[in-house]
Parts: C-alpha cells; structure tokens; sequence
C-alpha cells in the first residue's frame, strides 16, 4: 500500500516522536510509582504497565524496520511472519496495559477489602 505525501510526512513525524512518547509515559509511571500504599498496585505499575510499554515500543520500532512506510512491494514469507507476530504482540500489550491499570487502581484503592466489610475478594 503506498501513502500520499502529506501522510507519509505525517506517519513519519509521529513515528521520529516515539521515543520520546515513551520516556515520558516512563517518567510519568515512575512518579506514580511513590504514591500507590500498596505494594501490589506498584507492582502492576512499573512491572506489568512499565514492561509492557517497553515491548510496544520495541514493537513499534521493529514493525517499521521490517515494513518501512515508503515500502511498496511486498515481504518475503519470513519477513511477513516477522511483522505478523509484532503485530500480535503489539495488540496483546496494548489490552495488557489496561489490564494492568485496572489492576492499580483495585489494589490502590483497596476494592477487595476484607470479609468482615462485605467486600468481594
């Protein structure tokens, strides 16, 4: 698939600013990291989000490699499987990353409570 000019241009700004994107989300989830009393919900923080912000660049930075945006023809198979599994991986730490921040926010803010509160655990 080939892009017009302007969005070529546009994918490839957004692309150079990725980097940077993610060490400031990097910095913002270390900030956090102070505030959550529960040793859990840090845990979800900086081990689950944190890693997993680390793989979606990783991802990012590998799909552009095997599929450059000016790139017209197509892939070889094993290039084709190679960019097919950091999509997979890409999509999977997406929906994880939410999943882990759900997670914060229930141990952050006690939701399991105790027995004797009528909380669920």
């Amino acid at each position: 698939m080939a892009y017009d000019e302007e969005n070529t241009k546009l994918i490839t700004e957004k692309y150079d600013e990725v980097d940077h994107m993610h060490n400031q989300l990097i910095l913002r989830l270390s900030s956090f990291r102070s505030k959550p009393a529960n040793e859990k919900a840090a845990e979800y923080l900086m081990q689950g989000a944190g890693r997993r912000l680390n793989i979606l660049t990783k991802c990012l930075h590998n799909i552009f490699k095997i599929f450059p945006i000016e790139k017209t023809d197509l892939l070889p198979r094993d290039d084709l499987t190679d960019l097919d599994i950091n999509l997979h991986a890409f999509i999977v730490n997406i929906s994880g990353i939410s999943d882990n921040l759900a997670w914060v926010f229930v141990y952050d803010n006690d939701l399991f409570g105790s027995p004797k509160e009528g909380k669920y655990r």
